[in-house]
């Protein structure tokens, strides 16, 4: 299955610390998982469910002054709240390559283990 997301916030865009209720979503992280959500509900009509396990592939466009890294929180976490994968704990996620490309959205491909 082989779909493209918007770019992710950063994580250091992701969260607040908020005194007396620890960390919570920032606006920009509620409004990515929303937008994200909803293009990867519209991209997958008519694809099967994944298997229980799965390797990703992701390409993200290039920005010199951000941390591979950095792309995968969001990214995993908003395949898991879709339902393309069960969990993003390493019994189920059986590999994660990321690759920098010519692309100007994320680039994702799930392929079961």
């Amino acid at each position: 299955m082989t779909f493209s997301l918007p770019i992710p916030p950063s994580v250091n865009a992701m969260y607040v610390n908020v005194a007396g209720v620890g960390r919570v979503k920032t606006t920009t992280c509620k409004q990515w998982y929303a937008e994200a959500k909803t293009e990867i509900m519209m991209q997958r009509r008519d694809i099967p469910e994944v298997a229980d396990k799965a390797t990703v592939h992701y390409v993200v466009p290039y920005n010199g002054r951000r941390d591979l890294d950095n792309y995968l929180k969001a990214l995993n976490d908003v395949l898991v709240s879709s339902g393309v994968l069960p969990s993003d704990r390493m019994s189920c996620l059986t590999g994660v390559a990321i690759k920098v490309g010519d692309v100007d959205r994320v680039e994702v491909t799930v392929t079961p283990a």
